[in-house]
């Protein structure tokens, strides 16, 4: 058996394993025997037909091809031993030639990574500003969510803040056709339908109206990253009003649907016609801003100017962490650049096929099946692979850069930043809770921690945040405070809780991203075994946070 190797640029060796004429010839006899046993040859028992026999039944070529199944695992592994190669997953074989006995195995190892001068990537981290615009819009924000609607004290017609609910149905051809369906939102405030508001002002209660809304220019089929990263948004015709409460009824899903194919089967420039009935009126009555209302709104603070002030602390923290997120995104993208990468095509099919379920995961939510994404797109999965190869290869790439950054630069998770994070949640969870329900709470926060899966998510998140810290510090010769966390104020991106981040988010370190493991030398499969099924690569966990992809 003669055995040599070669390493390509993407991380695979190239092994070529040729069988000596003799080993073949004693691996043929095996293989006829084991046929034998396996196969029903009129006039013999199972084992006892002879060879020649055998061979005549099956051909040289399936004979070759038993010998070759027999022969495979102690190839593979002497190839193994010999050439000191430590492969990620299965391997690949190909039949050069059957004379003599020749076989191309393609065996991928660890990606391998050179690392350009990511310490000379050098940007400024401004200081946040708060403009009193942005105050005044979280304070009204408060002030909404403390607010009551209730009816005018006088009879009136509708007008521009008022809360309003609507009948409508779709009308075609002058006739209602259709289920009604309810809207409810507020005048002016985009709440409804594009193009309802101004047709609705003027009406009384119990009145009915038909209107018209032009429909928008037909928007061109979503394209995959949209497909992966961006459902959920509708078009301002198709959009869902919410009502008050952000609820919606299923009646108004199916008027909306009966909307949709309704205005599908007409031309574009054709407006939508339905007919609308207001059922009710209802005016907002705000809360006086004092000091009784600022302790409603946020626990721990006792009046107005302390109000203002937590406002302004939380808007400044805001702005920081995405400043901090997008500073993070433009260092990563810079190192990444600069870097050499070597990965085998398995873990970018892999990071394509987690692509790939990610998008059917959120098509779903859209009550739509990857299929009919596909079929609306005109895409088969093989163009959709295509497409989504580039954001493949970049994700993986960029895990693998930082998980060579951070080992360059020592991080890890140590017990001591764990159990300090572990005391941080549960102080944040209780601090604001009454004194005697406090430790009860506490215990049961801890209990959720103590989970396994959860404990990997809270390491992984302090593996990320010191991972980003360390890559602003050095961009930008400035180490980043501690994030200072806050009550629920409903600014942009208000913090969850940290129970519900770790129960909605899937955060995993560069660290601890895995790679598809190996098959053991006597598992691998056959080249017949691989022209009979589809190649279904194992997925790693090669995933990271947005600030770090």
């Amino acid at each position: 058996m003669k055995i040599t190797s070669e390493k390509d640029q993407q991380s695979q060796y190239i092994v070529r394993i040729e069988i000596d004429p003799a080993e073949l010839e004693e691996a043929k006899g095996k293989a006829a025997k084991k046929l034998s046993n396996q196969l029903r040859i009129p006039g013999f028992r199972p084992g006892k037909a002879p060879r020649a026999l055998v061979e005549r039944f099956v051909g040289q070529e399936g004979l070759i091809d038993q010998a070759t199944r027999d022969l495979l695992p102690k190839a593979y592994e002497n190839a193994l031993k010999q050439e000191n190669i430590k492969p990620i997953a299965d391997p690949q074989f190909n039949v050069e030639s059957t004379d003599p006995l020749t076989l191309i195995v393609t065996i991928p190892v660890e990606p391998t990574v050179e690392l350009g001068d990511y310490k000379g990537i050098k940007f400024d981290l401004d200081e946040p500003e708060v403009t009193a615009e942005e105050e005044e819009k979280v304070l009204q924000q408060l002030i909404d969510q403390q607010s009551t609607w209730e009816e005018p004290d006088t009879e009136r017609p509708a007008q521009e803040g008022d809360q309003v609910e609507l009948d409508m149905q779709t009308v075609r051809d002058g006739e209602t056709t259709g289920e009604p369906f309810q809207r409810t939102g507020v005048l002016g405030k985009g709440e409804l339908l594009g193009q309802i508001d101004d047709q609705v002002q003027g009406l009384s209660v119990g009145e009915e109206k038909v209107i018209e809304v032009k429909r928008p220019e037909p928007a061109a089929a979503p394209e995959a990253e949209t497909a992966t990263e961006g459902e959920g948004e509708e078009t301002e015709a198709a959009e869902p009003a919410q009502s008050a409460e952000g609820e919606e009824t299923s009646d108004a899903a199916e008027g909306e649907a009966a909307a949709e194919a309704a205005a599908e089967e007409t031309a574009a420039v054709e407006p939508m016609t339905f007919k609308v009935k207001l059922n009710s009126i209802k005016v907002k009555h705000e809360p006086e801003v004092n000091d009784d209302f600022a302790q409603s709104v946020l626990p721990g603070v006792k009046t107005v100017d302390e109000l203002h002030a937590r406002i302004r602390e939380q808007l400044k923290a805001e702005k920081l962490s995405k400043a901090k997120s997008e500073l993070t995104e433009k260092i990563v993208k810079q190192a990444v650049e600069q870097a050499t990468v070597a990965v085998p095509p398995i873990l970018i099919d892999a990071e394509i096929h987690q692509l790939e379920e990610n998008m059917a995961n959120r098509l779903k939510q859209q009550k739509l099946t990857l299929d009919q994404y596909l079929q609306y797109t005109g895409k088969d999965h093989e163009a959709l692979h295509e497409e989504l190869r580039p954001q493949a290869e970049d994700r993986v790439k960029t895990v693998l850069v930082l998980r060579e950054i951070a080992t360059q630069e020592g991080i890890t998770v140590e017990q001591a930043d764990f159990d300090k994070e572990i005391e941080r949640m549960v102080e944040q969870f209780t601090k604001d809770l009454p004194e005697e329900s406090r430790e009860a709470q506490a215990a049961s926060m801890r209990e959720f921690l103590a989970n396994e899966q959860t404990q990997q998510q809270v390491r992984d998140t302090i593996f990320s945040t010191k991972l980003t810290d360390r890559l602003i510090e050095l961009a930008t010769g400035v180490k980043p405070a501690d994030e200072v966390e806050f009550a629920d104020v409903p600014a942009d991106s208000a913090r969850e809780t940290e129970a519900e981040q770790l129960l909605e988010e899937a955060t995993n370190n560069p660290e601890t991203a895995d790679i598809p493991e190996a098959l053991p030398a006597d598992e691998v499969e056959t080249p017949a075994d691989q022209g009979a099924t589809e190649e279904k690569p194992r997925s790693g966990r090669s995933k990271s946070k947005k600030a770090t992809e």
